[in-house]
């Protein structure tokens, strides 16, 4: 899957779950299990995008100092930067919601 794709996919899915969270907030839409199982979800985003973050900021900026391309290295500054800005809005968004 290209960058692109999954970068739309993640955007999707940041969507859907910032959404249901304030549907589950409201509980007009959900059940109280459903408000609960989506709030579990939501935490877990939580937990785990900081880690995906890292580990995969981590990946990019070995692999471009590996590589020793000035242009890479420019590039991946800002695709790091980029996943930081979307980490800051799924981590945030929900707490703005509610």
């Amino acid at each position: 899957m290209n960058r692109k794709k999954l970068n739309l996919t993640l955007l999707g899915l940041f969507i859907f779950f910032a959404y249901t969270n304030v549907y589950a907030a409201c509980n007009a839409v959900f059940t109280q299990e459903a408000a609960e199982f989506i709030g579990e979800l939501v935490d877990i985003m939580r937990t785990a995008v900081p880690i995906l973050l890292l580990l995969f900021g981590s990946f990019d900026m070995a692999s471009v100092v590996f590589s020793q391309d000035p242009d890479a290295i420019k590039k991946s500054g800002n695709r790091l930067l980029k996943r930081f800005i979307g980490a800051l809005l799924v981590f945030f968004v929900p707490l703005i919601i509610k």
